[in-house]
């Protein structure tokens, strides 16, 4: 009779833990987040069309597969706040308590009016960006057409080897840095495209003609379609990308992976939340969760 009872008793402590971690998702869509109900609407900032890292954060939450489409439209709710670079994202986002951004991870955001969370419980660590165990993370491609006069191959192979160096500093770097020689070929190199990606080429480009001085290199952001469009009609040397090509861009151009980065989402520091899944950005992005007390409601 005892053990019967030990035997029961057991069985429902088992089916009570069970049901209590049914009820509750690391990525806090089923916890309560304390002070919500003091912010008022989401205040969504969102890149420009044509951004990479737009593209590339409405893919990886369901915004809609721009890459695989012939235009730059996503989900994005059009009462966004649109603007055409990270700075004006970290600006605009430390002013207002109620927003919510995203920005390279490479990016030195230094504004101490705003905060990164997690995105479905990993933060955006290098670490994690190179293994894949980060939700929102992409490459960076130089892009062109034909085949590479030697100074641009030069280039591209000092960046895939010594270069490696200068894109750990803020990116995370493809492989290790290796040894270089330049061939001291001559040439100018034209490349346009991603802002995301202009400052890491502007210091590679930097470093490299301290090697090769027949070398001259003269980068110009934009952003990442424009820089393959150029790339492709042959009015730069090399399209700089921050996201995956489409489709028709990989019949028309070779590419070149150089680093790896990941895509921060950044609220402000009087924000309570900590951490969001992608399914919540998705919501969030599109304008189905108005308020951030919907986080408490709708996301039950």
């Amino acid at each position: 009779m005892f053990q019967k009872k030990a035997i029961w008793m057991f069985l429902m402590v088992c089916t009570v833990v069970a049901l209590c971690a049914c009820g509750k998702d690391s990525t806090n869509n089923q916890q309560t987040i304390n002070g919500l109900d003091k912010l008022g609407s989401v205040k969504i900032v969102s890149r420009e069309e044509g951004s990479g890292t737009r593209t590339t954060f409405a893919d990886l939450v369901g915004l809609g597969e721009m890459s695989n489409s012939t235009d730059n439209s996503d989900d994005t709710t059009k009462k966004a706040y649109v603007v055409d670079n990270a700075e004006k994202v970290v600006e605009y986002v430390g002013n207002n308590k109620n927003a919510i951004g995203y920005v390279p991870s490479g990016e030195i955001l230094k504004n101490e009016k705003i905060k990164a969370i997690n995105v479905n419980g990993k933060k955006d660590t290098s670490q994690n960006i190179a293994k894949g165990k980060y939700d929102l993370s992409r490459s960076f491609y130089l892009t062109y057409t034909g085949k590479l006069r030697d100074v641009e191959r030069d280039f591209i192979t000092y960046i895939q080897g010594k270069g490696q160096e200068t894109v750990g500093k803020n990116f995370v770097p493809i492989g290790k840095s290796k040894s270089f020689l330049s061939d001291k070929s001559s040439g100018t190199i034209t490349i346009h495209g991603s802002t995301s990606m202009s400052g890491l080429l502007e210091e590679l480009a930097k470093q490299y003609m301290k090697l090769n001085t027949n070398a001259k290199i003269k980068v110009e952001a934009s952003d990442s379609t424009s820089g393959l469009n150029d790339a492709m009609k042959g009015t730069c040397d090399l399209g700089m990308s921050s996201r995956e090509l489409k489709d028709y861009e990989k019949e028309l151009l070779n590419y070149e992976t150089i680093a790896k980065d990941g895509i921060t989402v950044i609220v402000n520091k009087d924000n309570p939340v900590t951490n969001l899944s992608t399914k919540q950005l998705k919501a969030l992005y599109k304008g189905s969760l108005i308020k951030w007390n919907d986080l408490n409601t709708k996301e039950k």
